[in-house]
């Protein structure tokens, strides 16, 4: 994790089919900290934060178990690639009511975004949203890991299930298809669960 004193960032490093993971980082200042986090994909599974000094050249850690439930998701598909997840409470879903209380937060648009710099994005915004469930095709746009698209490129169906009060939960899924950067047609599915935020 950065802080004044170093200049680390976040990275999000893969583990092998054992369950090893390695990474090299490079300081200058002695002892400097980290914060690890491991996620159990498939289970929906956290560590939760683990904090630590590197006080030698060389870290080794015994098992980490990742027990604790991961209260806010997003997994999205596109073709025939492997799921990508988006995990954690720094998902933001923002609606901003059916008047505007400012010209930057235009009325009944609902944002659902990732705010951190590492690990796999996602980004959806729908437009005329009510604040109820319902199923949307148009004025939408979408951002993750490298793509993007909108109603004017992409053919989707988005499903709000549930439209919860701040605190509480939306739900929704993503069905269609899309054309890409270059032209290729994609399938595109995703399905979150997330806290309103406001």
């Amino acid at each position: 994790m950065a802080s004044s004193s170093n200049f680390f960032q976040y990275m999000t490093v893969p583990i092998t089919g054992t369950g090893n993971f390695s990474f090299t980082t490079y300081t200058c200042a002695p002892n400097p900290q980290f914060i690890l986090e491991g996620y159990d994909y498939a289970n929906l599974q956290t560590t939760g934060e683990i904090y630590f000094t590197a006080n030698t050249p060389v870290m080794n850690f015994n098992n980490l178990v990742a027990c604790n439930s991961i209260s806010e998701f997003v997994s999205y598909k596109v073709d025939n690639q492997n799921v990508k997840y988006v995990l954690g409470s720094a998902i933001v879903a923002e609606w901003y009511g059916l008047t505007s209380t400012s010209p930057n937060m235009p009325a009944k648009q609902l944002r659902i975004h990732h705010m951190l710099p590492y690990g796999n994005t996602f980004s959806m915004t729908l437009n005329n949203v009510l604040g109820v469930p319902g199923s949307f095709n148009t004025e939408y746009s979408f951002y993750f890991s490298g793509e993007n698209f909108t109603s004017s490129n992409g053919n989707v169906v988005v499903q709000i299930t549930n439209f919860g009060a701040v605190g509480s939960y939306i739900d929704f899924t993503v069905n269609g298809t899309y054309t890409g950067l270059v032209g290729a047609n994609h399938t595109f599915t995703a399905t979150g669960h997330v806290k309103r935020d406001l």
